[in-house]
């Protein structure tokens, strides 16, 4: 029995090793499952660039690093398991060794012996039926720090002590010392809208204001009362949020909805969905509110999608009502019809809109624009208009386009094209024939417009939607380099002469553009000797001034 203690010293030696062996394969097995995750939540991106080549490779190598891990850990734990039953046979042998020679010597009887052997031998059963759990928890242990080390993780913005229940919003929100500030009238049961192009501020001011993020310096103020001094609970008791992406849980309709406010009644959810006007397309299916919704909202469509969300903000009865680019993702025709629905809330919530489009916001009662990080300026439509300002420039880049009743054509306006530099020199009749040539082009999402090095013909109006543009950096990484929007163009130098491309264009959203094939235009110069002798000044002009563009800029040359 002395002995015993001397059991655990090798097993006490090998259990670092096998616990950290364990502790990666927890790991590799984690980058596996999130890789796979990734390829089955981005199968339309996949397909549409074809990368599956490129990924079944990158999860082939996931695979082969868990293989190595897990061998490494079944090995670690079969030597601590070996090593708990070779030192209880070690411990057996000795102490029958010992036994036998007092035996001999007559200090022990042979009965004695065999007592001795028996205890001995049902310890060492014991210990190896224990060593035979030795992997499985040594597993089970490793996931546990994993889950341990996410617990005591800190979050980004934390509760101070002293914390106070935020007084429900009636006045204004206000940013004091963050460079911003609503006008002291007040916002509640306002229409607010922030506007400006990608990367401009907005969603950094939309993420203080929802106490995703605290200031460095300065404070956000709801009537007052400091948000950083309010307890997180009771600020989100007072919002309702619709984002880009509609997020919809495998659940009924019902539940969705509900999910907003889990006390609410059939009637308050009922309500709700009347709001966000999505009441008459549930009401008539099969199953009404208790209909699923799918997996991620599959069953339905995105605008559909949309107004579930919309009703799920509503049934919370918010203060504030926040809107980040909800209808950006969605086709022309839904989001007039949802960007209808929420004129409807117009003075019954506290509405603060982010968007870059800037015709879903005109009849807000202030827009704020943001440019680089800073308020550029605030106002009404028409006194930002009137200004020429910043908002006005943005106005005049996404205007001049007819969008069909269906939300399926568009057209451009002449005007509109002469603000391009390309066209600017045409007369008001040669613009209007050429405006004629141009036609409309659906594109979803992930889609490919064109490649780098590929050959183009083609010039791109977009008329709604988000385009990247990137291009190959060493080793062939993609470097997204710009995000194109609403009323932007791309692709001109094809109308001159053929080049290859200089970037690779995909849709970021469901983009609608105006596309006008080199082919066409030449047919129009032909047609029109007179347009022709004007272009040709035109674009020796245009060229020479993107040689000096691209000279000088360090993003990438015109497209």
């Amino acid at each position: 029995l002395a002995l015993l203690p001397a059991m655990p010293l090798l097993p006490r030696r090998l259990a670092p090793a096998a616990a950290a062996a364990s502790d990666e394969r927890q790991q590799a097995a984690a980058r596996m499952l999130a890789s796979m995750h990734e390829n089955l939540a981005g199968q339309l991106v996949v397909r549409a660039f074809g990368l599956q080549g490129l990924m079944r490779s990158r999860f082939a190598g996931d695979l082969d690093a868990l293989a190595r891990a897990t061998g490494r850990a079944g090995l670690q734990s079969g030597l601590l398991a070996a090593s708990m039953t070779a030192s209880g046979y070690a411990l057996l042998a000795f102490a029958m060794g010992s036994a036998t020679l007092l035996s001999l010597r007559g200090a022990l009887t042979v009965g004695s012996v065999i007592a001795i052997f028996e205890l001995l031998w049902f310890m060492i059963s014991a210990v190896q039926q224990l060593s035979g759990m030795v992997e499985p928890f040594q597993r089970a242990a490793a996931g546990l720090r994993r889950v341990q080390s996410l617990l005591d993780q800190r979050p980004d913005v934390a509760e101070r002590p002293d914390a106070a229940a935020l007084p429900p919003l009636a006045r204004e929100i206000r940013f004091s010392s963050v460079d911003f500030a609503f006008p002291r009238g007040g916002t509640a049961r306002r229409t607010v809208a922030i506007v400006g192009q990608s990367g401009s501020g907005k969603s950094t001011l939309l993420a203080l204001m929802l106490r995703f993020h605290d200031p460095t310096r300065g404070v956000v103020t709801f009537d007052g009362h400091d948000l950083a001094q309010a307890t997180l609970a009771s600020l989100s008791l007072q919002i309702g949020a619709v984002f880009q992406e509609s997020f919809l849980f495998d659940a009924t309709i019902g539940e969705n909805i509900r999910l907003g406010r889990p006390e609410a009644s059939d009637g308050e959810v009922e309500a709700a969905a009347r709001a966000a006007e999505i009441h008459e397309f549930v009401a008539s299916l099969p199953l009404g509110y208790r209909s699923p919704a799918g997996e991620g909202g599959g069953r339905l469509s995105g605008g559909q999608r949309q107004r579930i969300a919309l009703a799920r903000a509503l049934v919370r009865h918010p203060a504030l009502l926040v809107l980040d680019e909800a209808t950006s993702a969605l086709d022309a025709e839904t989001e007039a019809g949802i960007v209808a629905t929420l004129k409807q809330l117009h003075g019954r919530h506290t509405l603060v809109c982010v968007t870059h489009r800037l015709a879903t916001v005109r009849d807000a009662d202030l827009i704020v624009v943001m440019a680089r990080g800073r308020v550029a300026e605030q106002g009404s439509h028409e006194g930002l208009l009137a200004r020429r300002g910043v908002y006005a420039r943005l106005w005049d880049q996404q205007s001049g386009f007819v969008v069909s009743p269906d939300g399926r054509r568009a057209a451009i306006e002449p005007r509109r094209l002469a603000a391009i530099p390309l066209f600017s020199s045409l007369r008001a009749d040669l613009l209007a024939r050429l405006a004629s040539r141009f036609t409309t082009m659906e594109v979803p999402v992930g889609r490919t417009l064109f490649e780098e090095d590929e050959r183009g013909e083609t010039f791109y109006v977009i008329v709604r939607g988000r385009v990247g543009v990137s291009r190959r950096g060493r080793g062939g990484a993609e470097l997204y380099v710009s995000v194109l929007e609403d009323g932007d163009f791309f692709g001109e130098i094809a109308l001159l002469e053929e080049v290859r491309r200089t970037a690779t264009v995909r849709a970021l959203t469901p983009c609608m553009l105006l596309v006008l094939d080199r082919s066409e235009f030449h047919d129009l110069l032909d047609e029109a000797p007179g347009l022709r002798k004007v272009f040709e000044g035109a674009a020796q002009a245009r060229l020479a001034a993107l040689c000096d563009e691209s000279a000088s800029l360090p993003g990438p040359p015109p497209l």
